[in-house]
């Protein structure tokens, strides 16, 4: 039998906390340094949570129990975990890439961060560098995010599933 491929399809969007608030803004599960933290009872990573919505998709599960769990039960609020957890969902299908599209005019992201959190993706999930890509774009001001009131992740995941012989 043929490989099977799928598509898994995940978003996360978040606004902005004001900027006198201490709490930090973490992309991709880096600290993002001069940027206001996301209104959210986690840290509101909105990378990790869009990869995390992407797996659900993946797999036909509910990732809320899980993730609800992990914040009211063991009070962990670290996006990162909440992927970490959703990783072992796949089972027998493989990442082959990631692509991740981050709109928001605010903060302005350097290229030595995009590429940190591209290493940090890949190392949550076992990857290659190759395997991830990430674009950002500004929205020319036509949404709250492209207005510097939040971010907007949208993940894309390929997987390959070699079925079992019969």
């Amino acid at each position: 039998m043929p490989a099977i491929i799928r598509t898994g399809f995940g978003r996360s969007l978040r606004r902005f906390l004001p900027e006198t608030h201490t709490k930090p803004c973490i992309l991709g599960g880096i600290l993002i340094k001069n940027a206001p933290g996301f209104q959210a009872d986690s840290d509101g990573d909105v990378i990790c949570e869009s990869l995390c919505q992407a797996i659900a998709s993946l797999t036909d599960s509910s990732l809320d129990e899980m993730i609800d769990h992990l914040k009211k039960r063991e009070g962990i609020t670290d996006s990162q975990v909440f992927l970490e957890r959703a990783k072992t969902l796949i089972k027998n299908q493989t990442i082959s890439h990631i692509a991740l599209n981050l709109e928001g005019n605010t903060p302005k992201l350097s290229k030595d961060e995009l590429a940190t959190i591209r290493q940090n993706i890949a190392h949550l999930l076992n990857l290659a560098l190759h395997q991830i890509g990430l674009c950002t774009l500004s929205g020319d001001g036509l949404t709250d995010c492209s207005c510097g009131a939040g971010m907007h992740c949208v993940a894309c995941i390929t997987t390959t599933e070699t079925p079992l012989s019969q």
